[in-house]
């Protein structure tokens, strides 16, 4: 006979999964669970959420949703059974900032690391996503290459006006 707590379980992260189709899991040993609350509050600040689950709750979970999604296919039969402790970061709006707060927030801890994820309707292994995580963000990307196409034109007006602003100087001091 099923508890009614692990099926309310199930169903809660399975619609966390419907509606945020960005996440990632983590295994972790020996944290302290203020390090958990630093993590929360961090990531939360960016629309995502972390939530420490079983393993055999996820893999249900997984499980009820295969059918509707072969990606969820490829995930059990690459990953299951899972071992060890696991969290899950579900990562709402733009997915690589909460994938960066949540690298810069436990880079220095030792015992958090990736176990793989699902980004853009495709599988990330721990690696993959350490390597993820460490590129800049869409913001980032976007306010370097803005800054790259007013350069040239910041360059061309300064050119321009140099010869008359030394001039200039030039006559200030003999003033």
């Amino acid at each position: 006979m099923t508890n009614q707590k692990k099926i309310t379980q199930v169903g809660t992260i399975s619609e966390s999964i419907n509606k945020n189709s960005n996440f990632i899991l983590l295994k972790y040993s020996g944290v302290p669970s203020q390090t958990f609350d630093n993590i929360r509050k961090k990531i939360k600040t960016v629309n995502g959420s972390l939530n420490i689950i079983k393993n055999t709750i996820f893999e249900k979970t997984i499980n009820i949703l295969s059918p509707k999604n072969k990606l969820f296919n490829s995930l059990r039969s690459k990953y299951f059974p899972l071992k060890e402790p696991t969290a899950i970061v579900f990562l709402a709006g733009d997915w690589s900032e909460t994938l960066k707060a949540y690298y810069e927030s436990v880079k220095e801890l030792k015992n958090i690391s990736f176990k793989f994820g699902l980004l853009d309707n495709e599988l990330f292994d721990g690696v993959q996503l350490t390597k993820i995580s460490q590129l800049p963000t869409k913001n980032q990307l976007v306010a370097k290459l803005l800054g790259n196409f007013n350069n040239p034109t910041r360059r061309l007006v300064y050119s321009m006006k140099f010869n008359i602003n030394k001039l200039v100087y030039i006559l200030k001091q003999k003033k």
